[in-house]
């Protein structure tokens, strides 16, 4: 405001959970502040708190029905001309990003330990299952398709629980960079967790489908969690840029200091690179990377010491990928250049590899925890038998993206994909749902039927609770206000 006792907040957020319960909300909203270094002003991410009760709040749509996580009501906000005091600030102007990021941290971790949670619940029940489950007068675990995926099973859940552990470990002894783990984390749990609740659901066969049994709930909460927080094709590429952004200032360095750079004269480029090329640290880091690039000539890979002496040849394992992935990245940003930007197939290869180095780091870690502490029983059978499998599951899929960044289908993927949009620009709006807040066709699709959603509670934020009906009342337990 002009005389700097209020921000004046105007906008609408479509997702927020519990929205019509809450008695106070952190609102991320965009705000000019001064820039440090020019002194002019910048668009920068504020947070502030508000209170629905302040004069301009709506929560014009207290509950959307939900595929899955019913537990909790969806609602919509709009802020019109909103007068927030400017002391309710949230740490600093322009800091808010820093609010949300940490935020992010905490929340990447808590809905990975719920799917690892739901998971190993998954396999117990699905374990159980098809011991019991009688056909051909044998059991069906008997049978190796179902060994397959029970296997599969037991082995991611024993590495959703690794890497979550050494996750919120990091967290815990308050690690400060760690926006790169708790993303990688987020995206193998929800793959993995996803993957173990289909095969439970699988093995289960078409009792595993109703309701009475439970494990289609597990199912429909867990699709959701590859989409929040942070969608896993939105991670990937997060991992690649942020995971590789040392390594890429660096080549890039290299590349300004001793390539050619064709928008110089002649004169201009031998002169630079002479010029660096006396100087040994340049030098230093310009002829491996150049005996790399062009020649294969890898550097010495890592060493995993203080490891269970049984376990030593899986370190081996873990170190040699190790290796080979950094040497992959660089390979990758020589043949892509500029395009790699662009190639987000190929950023996924590598950070899907990124994150399953991760996971078998943790993976090791556990197992060697295990035998140390000299851990018997069936329990730990099992966790070690899981450690096993994973650890061959993982090194053959980081082998097999590796393969796939040279020997793949991307031509035809951009081909095919280009040729669905050319087809679907011909076809109405008016035939299918449109992202209401699409510049160039909002407001021109399919209407979307709302009419059979309960609001609660009650039609407007004021409602009290006694003006919702009873049955709803005691169906969704709605809290005293």
């Amino acid at each position: 405001s002009d005389d700097g006792t209020h921000y004046i907040l105007n906008g609408e957020k479509k997702w927020s959970t519990s929205a019509s319960d809450s008695g106070f909300f952190t609102v991320m909203c965009k705000l000019r502040v001064p820039d440090p270094a020019t002194g002019a002003t910048r668009e920068a991410v504020t947070a502030l708190i508000v209170t629905p009760d302040m004069e301009g709040v709506d929560i014009f749509e207290k509950n959307r029905s939900k595929t899955g996580i019913r537990g909790t009501w969806q609602g919509r906000i709009r802020f019109t001309d909103v007068r927030v005091p400017a002391e309710n600030l949230l740490h600093k102007e322009g800091r808010g990003l820093n609010v949300a990021l940490t935020c992010l941290n905490y929340g990447r971790c808590t809905l990975s330990a719920g799917v690892t949670g739901a998971a190993r619940q998954a396999l117990d029940q699905a374990a159980k299952w098809v011991e019991t489950r009688y056909q051909f007068k044998r059991p069906i675990a008997d049978f190796e398709l179902v060994h397959q995926r029970l296997a599969r099973m037991s082995a991611f859940v024993y590495a959703m629980d690794a890497v979550l552990y050494l996750m919120t470990g990091l967290l815990d002894r308050g690690e400060k960079d760690i926006m790169v783990e708790t993303a990688m984390t987020k995206v193998f749990c929800s793959e993995h967790g996803w993957q173990v609740l289909d095969d439970a659901m699988q093995i289960m066969g078409g009792d595993a489908f109703m309701t009475e049994y439970e494990i289609e709930r597990s199912w429909r909460d867990n699709r959701i969690h590859r989409v929040v927080e942070g969608s896993n094709e939105v991670m990937q590429p997060f991992i690649f840029a942020y995971g590789g952004k040392q390594l890429a200032e660096q080549m890039m360095g290299l590349q300004e200091a001793m390539g050619w750079d064709s928008d110089e004269s002649f004169t201009a480029n031998v002169g630079r690179i002479v010029r660096n090329g006396s100087r040994p640290k340049v030098l230093g880091r310009a002829i491996p990377l150049a005996l790399e690039l062009f020649l294969g000539r890898r550097p010495k890979r890592p060493t995993v010491t203080r490891v269970h002496a049984s376990l030593r040849g899986y370190a081996d394992r873990l170190a040699h990928r190790v290796r080979e992935h950094a040497h992959q990245y660089k390979l990758a940003s020589r043949d892509h250049r500029e395009d790699i930007i662009t190639h987000q197939a190929t950023q996924a290869r590598l950070a899907d590899n990124a994150i399953l180095l991760f996971a078998l780091s943790a993976c090791l870690s556990r197992a060697d925890l295990l035998l140390r502490r000299g851990a018997t029983g069936t329990a730990a059978e099992r966790d070690l038998a899981a450690f096993e499998h994973v650890f061959d599951l993982f090194t053959l899929r980081f082998d097999d993206n590796v393969l796939a960044l040279r020997r793949n289908a991307d031509p035809s993927m951009r081909k095919a994909a280009a040729a669905v949009r050319r087809h679907v620009a011909t076809l109405p709006a008016a035939d299918f749902y449109v992202h209401e807040g699409s510049p160039v066709a909002g407001g021109q699709g399919r209407p979307v039927p709302t009419d059979g959603i309960p609001q609660f509670p009650g039609d407007t934020a004021s409602a009290p609770v006694d003006a919702v009906p009873a049955d709803v009342v005691d169906e969704r337990q709605v809290p005293a206000v």
